[in-house]
């Protein structure tokens, strides 16, 4: 996915905000990510200060710029 959102911010260029989303959680655990950071990409995708900061990325319930703060180090970790 920071593969993804690189490319993403390198080629399009827009101020309407471009969020990813991802989880690491399978969907049946009690703590699944997939429904909190679609959640969360949504509430990112629909606010005003996301306009013009390019690619973002949802995961791991928090959102991270897509230029440079993506990096996965780690299965269980971000």
């Amino acid at each position: 996915m920071e593969e993804t959102a690189c490319f993403l911010n390198l080629t399009i260029h827009g101020k309407k905000p471009i969020v990813l989303v991802g989880a690491m959680r399978v969907y049946n655990a009690l703590n699944a990510g997939g429904p909190v950071n679609l959640c969360n990409a949504v509430v990112a995708a629909s606010a005003h200060e996301s306009k013009g900061r390019g690619v973002l990325v949802a995961m791991n319930d928090v959102v991270l710029g897509g230029e440079r703060d993506v990096i996965k180090t780690h299965t269980t970790g971000i």
